[in-house]
């Protein structure tokens, strides 16, 4: 009976922690078909530009979400490797220099590809319209800020007013 509770129990974890990746994953979707719009609309493209434009815009997105999460693994792995300060001290010369490398590759390959999608998108569109999309990209980035800002406040406050209703409520 215990082996069976345990069992549900850990299942029904799993579940909900897959749906609540699933809604993260939609989420986020979401966020980059805004973020694809705003980029679009203060670009002013024309037909042609924006065909040209949103295919590679794709492939960029594509292959950053890509570097991203290989840099994260490889973030996690030695981070894990070096979770305490005794392990840094076993850890030999040549173990740091090749982790080192490892790391500085990795930034290479992200600055390597920014450089090749740049100048893919310079010969598409030009290079002030390529300048104004890093402009809204940076743009589109401090708005969402703001708005992640501006809910914490709200839900603070509705937290706090909530507080206080209770409060009241259970005066006699």
């Amino acid at each position: 009976m215990k082996k069976i509770i345990v069992s549900l129990t850990v299942l029904l974890i799993s579940a909900l922690s897959l749906n609540a990746q699933r809604l993260g994953e939609e989420k986020r979707e979401k966020i980059e078909k805004l973020k694809q719009a705003y980029i679009l609309m203060e670009l002013e493209l024309d037909d042609e530009e924006e065909i040209n434009f949103t295919k590679i815009y794709q492939d960029y997105q594509d292959e950053r979400k890509s570097l991203r999460t290989e840099a994260f693994v490889r973030r996690k792995k030695m981070d894990s490797d070096l979770e305490n300060k005794e392990r840094l001290a076993e850890l030999s010369e040549e173990e740091a220099l090749k982790m080192l490398k490892k790391q500085l590759a990795m930034e290479e390959r992200k600055l390597k590809m920014e450089k090749d999608y740049l100048n893919k998108m310079v010969e598409s569109i030009g290079a002030k319209k390529v300048m104004a999309f890093k402009m809204a990209e940076m743009d589109f980035k401090r708005e969402l800020l703001h708005l992640y800002k501006d809910d914490r406040r709200n839900h603070e406050l509705r937290e706090e007013l909530m507080r206080k209703r209770r409060k009241m409520e259970e005066r006699p």
